[in-house]
């Protein structure tokens, strides 16, 4: 006799559709977390990006930022137009899944203040970035304003910027 005979209608329905939630589910979804400064500050009384981007990457509270959860998404509740500094002269880093909603090209901008990398995705890092402007980057002979620089085969790192604007990037020779 075959066990599936045993089933009733009711359980086969239920297995059917417990098949289907788990093949249908996306992502988890993520955490917002707002960044509320353009300093580029570690563990100060403000959200920075680069806390924003650590909470993120390691679904953890940094500085004043929220904790991130899974896909995360790092909005700004800051003065406009803006400029962040980078003055830690070190790139910011992507490691997680990461969309950055900037509020236009034309008002935000993310400066590597013409001595560092402005943004490294790396690792299983997989960025979406949309309305901010990438400047002023430089390193020791690769990219300036943004390197993915992925490790992996299984899932490499990623990146793709929308309505965004990339210039005065150059690798220091």
């Amino acid at each position: 006799m075959d066990p599936r005979d045993e089933m009733t209608q009711p359980t086969r329905l239920a297995w059917w559709v417990v098949a289907v939630a788990l093949l249908t589910a996306g992502p988890a979804p993520g955490a917002t977390i707002v960044v509320t400064t353009a300093a580029d500050v570690i563990d100060g009384p403000n959200c920075t990006l680069r806390d924003a981007l650590t909470a993120a990457n390691s679904d953890a509270a940094a500085g004043a930022c929220t904790a991130g959860q899974g896909a995360d998404r790092i909005t700004f509740a800051i003065a406009l137009p803006a400029a962040i500094e980078l003055t830690t002269n070190a790139p910011l880093a992507v490691e997680s899944e990461v969309t950055i909603l900037g509020p236009g090209a034309e008002q935000l901008a993310i400066d590597g203040n013409h001595s560092t990398r402005v943004m490294e995705v790396s690792g299983s890092g997989r960025l979406t970035a949309s309305g901010l402007t990438i400047r002023h980057g430089t390193t020791d002979g690769r990219a300036g304003g943004l390197v993915v620089d992925s490790a992996s085969l299984s899932l490499p790192a990623a990146a793709t910027l929308n309505d965004c604007a990339i210039t005065g990037n150059a690798p220091a020779l």
